[in-house]
């Protein structure tokens, strides 16, 4: 045990000519602890990094704009092959145009503010160019100690399609697949409030019934 708190450190303790028995077991002791300590920190870590490289989130870590880390499902969400084609390239190469200022906005409150930012709905572009809809979050966080923003995506695209499918549903006929009274009557109650709007207030509306049409 001595020889183990001497290469952790308790010979930095020891002073020359004040060599007594309780500071030795003192120093040993604090050496000790701070193994101990030096120990757990790399299992949190190493947990930590396996918890990262398995979530079936995306999981990604930008300093300064630019992407410094990217886990398993970050590469397979984005499209590509290895991490080496994402790392190193710019966050907003990945952001669709149209929300590049909303997601810009996330990661500048992240860091200003030093707090969590809840999940929203936001378009990624995978590298072939494709648009996904994903929703994303993101936190301050601290990599290789630079300040750093990790935003961490979830790929909503099969949520979306029975969204869309519900919706479509709602408003059409299940039999022929038209537009059903519930859509007209959501159609008209839009045209009647465009028709607010202008002076003179007019509008009409044309009913017309087929016989036999199903």
């Amino acid at each position: 045990i001595d020889l183990e708190a001497m290469r952790e450190g308790a010979a930095d303790y020891l002073i020359k000519g004040q060599l007594t028995s309780d500071l030795l077991a003192r120093s040993i002791r604090y050496s000790m602890e701070r193994a101990k300590a030096s120990q757990s920190l790399r299992e949190s870590e190493e947990r930590y990094q396996r918890l990262v490289e398995h979530s079936p989130d995306a999981i990604i870590v930008h300093t300064e704009g630019q992407i410094v880390f990217v886990n398993g499902a970050g590469v397979h969400l984005l499209g590509a092959n290895s991490s080496s084609e994402i790392i190193g390239k710019p966050i907003m190469k990945f952001v669709a145009a149209a929300y590049r200022e909303s997601v810009s906005n996330l990661m500048l409150l992240s860091l200003r503010d030093n707090i969590e930012v809840p999940f929203a709905e936001k378009k990624f572009l995978r590298l072939d160019g494709t648009e996904i809809d994903v929703e994303v979050g993101a936190v301050p966080f601290v990599y290789e100690n630079e300040r750093a923003v990790q935003m961490v995506a979830r790929d909503i695209r099969a949520r979306k399609l029975i969204e869309e499918r519900l919706i479509h549903d709602a408003f059409h006929d299940a039999l022929t697949g038209l537009p059903n009274r519930a859509l007209f009557t959501e159609h008209l109650r839009l045209a009647v409030d465009r028709a607010k709007k202008k002076d003179p207030f007019l509008f009409a509306v044309l009913f017309l019934d087929l016989d036999r049409f199903k």
